[in-house]
């Protein structure tokens, strides 16, 4: 119980200090239909088409990927948005938009090159590789230069398999997505939930923490700043926390993983201590 507890705290307290206002705004897009969104995504002259593309990645809703897709794919395009929803894609995992983002690496924008360079690292998909090797022969700009190097390394690397079941996972991927909308919505942070993951964490804990270090590392990849990554880790770490020391061996080991994005050491690193805290006051 104190577990489910610290979990509504950690959500509260990152709604708080991530500023009333903003969230008041994407609460009331988080309540809108996506196919609603999408409508007003249309329209080139609403203000808050920004905020719409970063509610459509948060909702997870594969459906509106080939709208994203299309924004990409306008060369008339505000560059904001275009970079907005390069991070959207990443965030959905939308590897059906490979062949656009790697039509991204021609565009005069240094910004723009690097955020769709940075996604397809993400991706870790083969076919983008000839495309970055070309492209690294010619870049001039030192951080999309560096951002190449990262990303051919760990294309070249590839994906590590997590061998998880499939109902398992689909059970971790729909908790993931209500945490998620409770952090923008608290009334749907109910006791039902809380119990679910409260079951899910201590009947499959060692099981999932690969899975739910894998899900955290991929939205490490995509956003920059670790400030932003940590909003968007919450309900993930927040798993990890109620599934307690049975996930240490997983964090260990993904400690000792140099693939695995700086950030995702960080998160793993405050979990560790966490769950050693304990520990080591009773050594003393």
């Amino acid at each position: 119980m104190r577990k489910i507890h610290n979990l509504i705290i950690i959500i509260f307290i990152a709604i708080f200090i991530s500023g009333i206002v903003y969230y008041q705004e994407v609460f009331s897009l988080e309540q809108m239909p996506s196919d609603e969104l999408i409508e007003q995504l249309k329209d080139k002259s609403n203000s808050k088409r920004s905020d719409i593309i970063s509610t459509l990645a948060f909702k997870g809703n594969e459906n509106t990927i080939p709208a994203l897709i299309e924004i990409i794919q306008d060369k008339d395009e505000k560059e904001d948005i275009i970079l907005n929803t390069i991070l959207a894609l990443g965030l959905l995992r939308a590897k059906e938009a490979v062949p656009d983002l790697i039509n991204l690496l021609d565009s005069d924008d240094p910004e723009i090159r690097g955020q769709a360079i940075l996604i397809l690292g993400s991706f870790r998909d083969k076919k983008a590789l000839p495309a970055l090797e070309k492209i690294n022969e010619t870049e001039k700009d030192d951080k999309v230069k560096e951002k190449l190097l990262t990303t051919i390394n760990k294309i070249k690397m590839g994906e590590k398999e997590i061998k998880i079941n499939s109902d398992v996972k689909k059970k971790v991927d729909e908790i993931i997505q209500r945490l998620s909308a409770s952090m923008i919505d608290p009334s749907q942070a109910d006791l039902q939930l809380y119990n679910e993951v409260q079951k899910l964490s201590s009947e499959k804990g060692a099981e999932i923490t690969p899975y739910l270090i894998k899900k955290t590392d991929e939205i490490c990849e995509v956003i920059e700043d670790y400030e932003g990554a940590g909003w968007m880790v919450i309900p993930i770490m927040s798993i990890i926390d109620t599934v307690g020391k049975p996930a240490l061996p997983a964090l260990r080991s993904a400690l000792q993983d140099k693939t695995l994005d700086k950030k995702t050491h960080l998160f793993i690193m405050e979990a560790v201590e966490h769950f050693t805290s304990g520990e080591k006051q009773s050594e003393r």
